[in-house]
């Protein structure tokens, strides 16, 4: 449960950021969990209003389809 507490931290770290930025685009470098929450931070960036687990898939969240746009993303490792 630790893990999963300070996963769900980070990700809100980097996607409260994000919203506050503005920013025109995202850079990802780094391992699958750097490029995830790169990943996390442009979509709900996009979405403000969106909760976490708006678009997580069920069980765990509501499984709602990403249905608008997303600022470039530009992943590397």
């Amino acid at each position: 449960m630790r893990q999963v507490n300070c996963l769900r931290y980070s990700f809100m770290a980097c996607i409260n950021h994000a919203k506050e930025g503005s920013y025109d685009m995202f850079v990802a470098v780094g391992g699958g969990s750097v490029m995830d929450t790169c990943k996390a931070a442009n979509l709900y960036s996009t979405k403000p209003e969106a909760e976490l687990l708006d678009f997580v898939n069920a069980p765990l969240g509501k499984g709602l389809p990403v249905e608008h746009a997303l600022k470039p993303l530009i992943a590397g490792w």
